[in-house]
This record gives C-alpha cells, sequence and structure tokens, in this order.
C-alpha cells in the first residue's frame, strides 16, 4: 500500500508538470515510460506539432522528422534564412504551420545534434512572432542512450558556428534559453526482472564492475530464426544479412543502382540482395501519402512479399504495399564566410531498403524486442546500454561474445550535465573560439602597430630635417657673405 501511494505521488508530480505550460524536459531511463507520457499528452491536447531527429523515432511517436517539419538543411550549421525568393529560405507556409501548434513534442533528443536544435529553435522562434504568442515545447530523451553523429570532418563546421563539437543539443544557448523544467521518470516499465534492471542502470551511468552477470547471456551459436540482431557497426549487421539470406529457400533477386553525375560512390548500396519472403527494413522516408501519411519511413520494418522489375511488394503490418525506387541526392557542402553552400552534384536511384535481420544499433533505439542477439562491440557512448535495453526480458537475450570494459563509454559532456543538475555552462563554448581570435589578432595589431609606428617618426625626422637642412645651409651662405661685405666696408672706411 505504501508503494502504491508513492507511485500515486509520482504521477501527480508529472501530471501537474505536463499540466503547467512551462517547456518540458522529459528524461529517464530506457523504457521508464516517457513514449506512454508523451501519448498521454498527445491524446488530450489538440494542436500538437510531433517530431524526432530520425525516421523511425518518429515513427515510433507518430510524429514527422525534425528536417522535414522545419526543413533544415544537412548539414543545418548556419541560422536559418526567412528571405523571400532566397534558395532554401524558409516559406512562409512552413511557419503557418508551425505557428498553428500549441505545443512542439521533440523526442529523442539525445540524437538530436545542436546544429538541428539550434535552428528549429530559430525557426519556431519566428513562427512565434506570427502566432503573437509563446509556442510551448516538450523535449524527451536520455543522453545516456545514443548521442549525436557527428563525424571527424564535420567538427570545423561546428567550431565554425560556435558550436560545441560533441554535438549535444544541451550544449546550446537556445537549449538554456528554453528554461525547461526537469521531470525524470524513474520507474521502470519494460522490464520486470530487479536484478536485470539493476545491472542496466549500472551501465547506464557508467559503473561495470560485475562482468559476471554478462557472462550467462553468452552464445556463439545461438538460433538466429526468430531474433533480431543488433550491431553496433554497419558492416557488422551486413555479414549478418547476408548469411541470413544464404539460409532462406529461394533465388536471390538482384537490385541495381542507377546512377548520374559525380560523387556517388559509397551513398547508398551498388547492389541490393533480396529474397521473397526476407526481412526488410526502410532507409528513406515514404514520398508517396496515403491518406495524407506516409506509408513507410526510415526504420520501419517489413517483409518481402514480391520481387519484380519495376517495383517490389512489402508486407507492413499486415498490409501489402507497392515500393518502387527512391532517388537519392548527392550533395557537396563548402564554407564561404558564415555561409554554407549547397549544391546537388549527382543522384543514386535504388530502392529505399535493406535486409533487416541485423540493424545498427542506432535503428535500434526507441524499440523493444521479445528475442535479441548483441554484438557488444561498441565504438560510441551509450551505445551497449541501448542495446542491451531493448529486450523486455534477460529470457530473450542473448550476447555473441563477452562484455569488456572498453565496451562502456560514457561521453564526459553528459556525465557533467547530469552532475550539474541537467544545466551546461554554454558561455565557456562559446567562448572558445572568440579566445583564440582575440589572441590571434593582439599579435597581428601589435606587429602592425609597431611598423606603424617605427615608420611614422622616421618619415617625419626625415621631412623635416631635410628642410632644416637646407634653411641651414642657406642661412650659412647668406650669413658668410654678409660677414665679408661687412669687413670690406670696415677696410674701405
Amino acid at each position: 500500500m505504501q508503494y502504491g501511494m508513492v507511485i500515486d505521488v509520482i504521477d501527480k508530480h508529472i501530471q501537474n508538470a505536463f499540466d503547467s505550460k512551462r517547456n518540458l524536459f522529459l528524461t529517464g531511463a530506457a523504457g521508464t515510460g516517457k513514449s506512454t507520457w508523451l501519448n498521454k499528452y498527445i491524446d488530450e491536447h489538440e494542436n500538437v506539432l510531433i517530431c524526432a531527429p530520425t525516421g523511425i523515432a518518429a515513427l515510433n511517436i507518430g510524429g514527422d522528422t525534425m528536417h522535414r517539419i522545419f526543413h533544415i538543411p544537412v548539414p543545418a550549421y548556419d541560422t536559418p534564412s526567412f528571405a523571400k525568393g532566397k534558395k532554401g529560405a524558409i516559406t512562409q507556409a512552413v511557419l503557418n504551420v508551425i505557428a498553428n501548434a500549441d505545443t512542439i513534442i521533440m523526442d529523442e533528443i539525445s540524437m538530436a545534434r545542436n546544429d538541428v536544435f539550434r535552428f528549429a529553435i530559430k525557426v519556431i522562434r519566428k513562427a512565434e512572432k506570427i502566432k503573437g504568442s509563446k509556442i510551448r515545447i516538450i523535449v524527451s530523451g536520455d543522453f545516456s542512450q545514443l548521442p549525436p553523429v557527428v563525424k571527424k570532418n564535420e567538427t570545423n563546421f561546428l567550431k565554425k558556428f560556435g558550436l560545441d563539437v560533441s554535438g549535444y543539443a544541451f550544449t546550446t544557448q537556445e537549449w538554456k534559453n528554453c528554461n525547461f523544467k526537469v521531470v525524470e521518470l524513474t520507474d521502470v516499465k519494460r522490464q520486470e526482472d530487479c536484478e536485470f534492471i539493476e545491472k542496466l542502470n549500472e551501465i547506464r551511468v557508467g559503473n561495470f564492475t560485475n562482468l559476471d552477470y554478462w557472462k550467462q547471456f553468452v552464445n556463439e551459436k545461438p538460433d538466429y530464426e526468430n531474433s533480431v540482431v543488433i550491431c553496433g557497426t554497419n558492416a557488422e549487421a551486413d555479414r549478418i544479412n547476408q548469411e541470413y539470406l544464404e539460409k532462406l529457400p529461394g533465388d536471390l533477386k538482384v537490385l541495381q543502382s542507377k546512377k548520374q553525375g559525380y560523387g556517388t560512390a559509397g551513398y547508398v548500396d551498388d547492389i541490393i540482395l533480396v529474397k521473397e519472403g526476407c526481412k526488410i527494413i526502410f532507409t528513406a522516408n515514404d514520398t508517396s501519402y496515403v491518406n495524407g501519411k506516409p506509408r513507410y519511413q526510415n526504420g520501419t520494418f517489413g517483409t518481402v512479399k514480391y520481387v519484380g522489375s519495376e517495383y517490389v511488394a512489402v508486407d507492413i503490418n499486415g498490409e501489402t504495399i507497392s515500393v518502387a525506387p527512391h532517388v537519392f541526392s548527392i550533395y557537396s557542402y563548402n564554407c564561404k564566410g558564415n555561409v554554407l553552400a549547397k549544391k546537388e552534384i549527382g543522384s543514386v536511384t535504388q530502392f529505399p531498403f535493406k535486409v533487416g535481420k541485423a540493424i545498427t544499433i542506432h535503428k535500434s533505439q526507441g524499440q523493444t524486442f521479445d528475442d535479441v542477439i548483441i554484438s557488444p562491440e561498441i565504438f560510441a557512448s551509450g551505445q551497449l546500454y541501448v542495446a542491451l535495453s531493448r529486450v523486455r526480458s534477460p529470457k530473450g537475450l542473448v550476447l555473441l561474445s563477452e562484455l569488456k570494459p572498453e565496451y562502456l563509454i560514457i561521453d564526459e559532456h553528459v556525465k557533467k550535465f547530469y552532475e550539474n543538475g541537467y544545466t551546461w555552462d554554454v558561455k565557456k563554448v562559446v567562448k572558445k573560439k572568440p579566445v583564440v581570435k582575440q589572441r590571434t589578432m593582439k599579435k597581428r595589431t601589435t606587429k602592425k602597430s609597431t611598423a606603424t609606428k617605427s615608420a611614422k617618426p622616421k618619415t617625419v625626422k626625415r621631412k623635416p630635417s631635410t628642410k632644416k637642412t637646407v634653411s641651414r645651409k642657406t642661412m650659412t651662405k647668406k650669413s658668410v657673405t654678409k660677414a665679408k661685405t661687412v669687413k670690406r666696408n670696415v677696410k674701405k672706411k
């Protein structure tokens, strides 16, 4: 009875936070019911705009991607343009849609990169001027889970636009200005095994002291028939998918891509091998809407029913749809001053899916499975925790190898953020770049000023000295002549 009373109090506290008009940051460990509370709010309120940084995350919450809603370019380092007629500018129609929203929900916020989050907030602020009132912002997610993707060649762009190279949304001034009220969920709903929950939480916070517990789940030759394999890399997922196809009956079907322009290498698969009956996962959003909704999004699972020359029939949750090839545009980016230039340089036409027996950890976030096989070799913060927490029960978990301490990676930014009570000193981040500039400028200025100072006196000295020298010579000649004349006159007298 006492435990139930505590839960009631907690639920009432959460409900009061949602009933307020404040901006909210809804967080908590995997499986604590963040999506449940969001769905409850969506059902009870009108004019709610729902989005997420990835297609599959948007699908799970019944919304759209942040890029599509706010017309965010890739990458989104610069601030949005609202100039009429300018290419890539945010149109009035987009602003009107956002202005009609009373609440905007951003789910899986840990994967939303700081440039994307900043861009979205700036568009919202512009829409608020049209609306004439504030739009409530609710962000949801756990920064201990998957981080935003920041490639090595993108860090310089982030620095150029005053953004932290970690890519986390909470490192922006826009996050600070939102003044989020923090609501942390602590009661795990996904799993019921208390020991399993405890061990998951240890990994979440970077406490990896008991490796023996996880040895019981190791099986190097598991049954792949009814399980989803979660991998840390695309290469590992591709290998497992190939082995899966070989075991299926029937002939392999070859789906060949068509390329135009240049820069197309490695963008999408040149060849996709499928069999009728194999599981697939979509790699792009549906461009054709049925009843106002896309039939699939990036991350949607399906089963191939028929492979034709012009289309592929795919079953999605009992409904068969016809899927045509998708045109993937390739762009080149360069930075001129503070403006990011974007140009289409080529395109690849290919079917928007791949074999989905094995998926990456990024594709698994936000999903729950009964039976999961995990290849634990990971390379980024939060990946191990996300992979392990996808399964409903430890009975459905299989590890292909033993866990090692080096697999546990916790980002220092996240640790500081949570340790400091969900706050981040944005000033320290923003000042990094200007400080370097100031030092450089001081050195350059000193050199220039020294040269100027040394030059000016020389010029000043030369001009007057020349004039003075000439005048002195002239005066001397005159004085000498005068002296001679005076002597002559004296002699005559």
